[in-house]
């Protein structure tokens, strides 16, 4: 799971979710959490947008464009 906003919003957005903070990959160059099937649901049901790999590659984008190092 990742955010195209900022890694406030994500942090933010899995802490409402309890989902365990040692899945958050903080070292990746866009940092993100690796979800579990079940987890994935809960996160979907709770707002998240699921997307297929473009998306994901679009959101990438605008996360290090609104983050950059």
């Amino acid at each position: 799971m990742i955010s195209d906003r900022s890694e406030r919003e994500l942090l933010d957005f899995a802490q409402g979710l309890r989902i365990p903070l040692a899945w958050y990959q903080a070292r990746s160059p866009v940092p993100h959490f690796d979800l579990s099937p079940g987890w994935r649901k809960k996160a979907i049901a709770a707002g998240a947008r699921e997307v297929d790999r473009t998306g994901l590659v679009e959101g990438m984008r605008r996360w290090r464009s609104s983050n950059p190092q």
